[in-house]
């Protein structure tokens, strides 16, 4: 529940700064170019960044950069086969391989004023999770882009390298075989001394056990989805409300209510997804932080 606490604090945050604020459509042009194509990290030599120039949209206070990325010939330092990939942006992960890609901006005198580490996790990673799962799945000589968000400390640079991580994670690796393991013994009964049975794998409660299983993932599906209907319709509220006026206030609080209410449903179902129901919930709130107008 820790995660969806830490999400619906933002939630409310960002509510009630856009109470009484003002929406603006000038946007300041900002230009800066990759001091090096290749990126740094665990992925050295696996992408480059195409060399030109980036205009970032917005003001550095609220701005996002997009980079285009290059994948090589080269091989990546982990092969999947099957296994879970995940961002390390996400504030919940059960993934096998995690992968993420970060930014340094620089000042003219090849200064850091501004980095996004590429295993950051939450809002200090990616723009978009997301982007970083579709880099690593991209095919040599193929090309994909990735945001990140931009801040007052950046306003003095002039140039930006991308840096990037994985990991594997062993936990989730024994686990699986572990469960192999546990299918592959297919143990039905275990006598006492006196023959009488004392544990039951039988066919019966197996069945049993996935039905209740299957019925919680049905529980947990409806319920982001609930929540999905809730960030498309929150979005589309706060992008045609005038956030100056003071009658809209109220109604902003009521928002940041639902939520509160929805996320008290959802409890501590966080411990039963899988790894699929994390990554949408995950999505979901990251939807909600990027739709609210800056």
């Amino acid at each position: 529940m820790k995660t969806l606490k830490f999400y619906s604090l933002i939630f409310i945050a960002i509510c009630l700064a856009s109470c009484g604020g003002k929406k603006s459509n000038e946007e300041k042009e900002i230009v800066v170019k990759p001091t090096e194509t290749e990126v740094s990290g665990d992925l050295e030599g696996c992408f480059t960044v195409i060399d030109k120039e980036y205009k970032a949209t917005g003001n550095w206070r609220s701005g996002i950069i997009t980079v285009e990325i290059e994948r090589t010939d080269q091989d990546l330092p982990f092969e999947l086969d099957g296994r879970e990939l995940c961002s390390f942006s996400h504030q919940l992960f059960a993934a096998n391989v995690q992968v993420g890609f970060g930014i340094e901006f620089l000042d003219e005198d090849g200064n850091v004023v501004y980095k996004i580490s590429a295993n950051g996790s939450g809002l200090s990673g990616p723009y978009d999770s997301d982007e970083c799962i579709a880099l690593a799945k991209l095919k040599p000589g193929k090309k994909g882009t990735i945001r990140f968000s931009l801040t007052d400390d950046a306003q003095e640079a002039v140039g930006f390298r991308i840096s990037t991580a994985y990991q594997e994670n062993e936990a989730s690796e024994s686990n699986s075989e572990s469960s192999r393991s546990d299918d592959e013994g297919d143990i039905e009964s275990i006598n006492d001394d006196e023959g009488n049975d004392v544990f039951n794998n039988s066919s019966e409660e197996t069945a049993e056990n996935n039905n209740t299983s299957s019925k919680n993932s049905a529980s947990i599906d409806a319920m982001l989805d609930k929540y999905e209907q809730f960030a498309k319709d929150y979005i589309s509220f706060m992008n045609r409300i005038d956030t100056k006026d003071p009658a809209n206030t109220t109604k902003i609080l009521e928002w940041a209510q639902k939520q509160q209410l929805i996320i008290s449903e959802i409890g501590d179902l966080e411990e039963r997804m899988s790894m699929k129901q994390i990554n949408r919930l995950n999505a979901i709130n990251i939807k909600i932080l990027n739709g609210i107008p800056k």
